[in-house]
């Protein structure tokens, strides 16, 4: 089961966030492709686990407005 678009671009932002072009690492995640590697690696996993970490990318995305007030 491969990431939805949504998913990928969370899977992206999250990786810039860890990872931000110019921090004490010059390259950043976007340079070498951070979330497509992970992505790849969790191809790997079993399928109950794809699933969850899709899953766990959309609850991150929809997080927020959750918690509106």
């Amino acid at each position: 089961m491969p990431l939805s678009r949504s998913q990928r671009r969370t899977l992206q932002r999250f990786a810039d966030a860890i990872l931000p072009r110019g921090g004490p690492i010059p390259l950043g995640a976007r340079d070498v492709d951070a979330a497509r590697a992970v992505e790849e690696q969790v191809s790997r996993l079993p399928p109950r686990f794809r699933a969850l970490l899709g899953l766990a990318l959309t609850a991150w995305e929809v997080s927020p407005l959750l918690w509106r007030r």
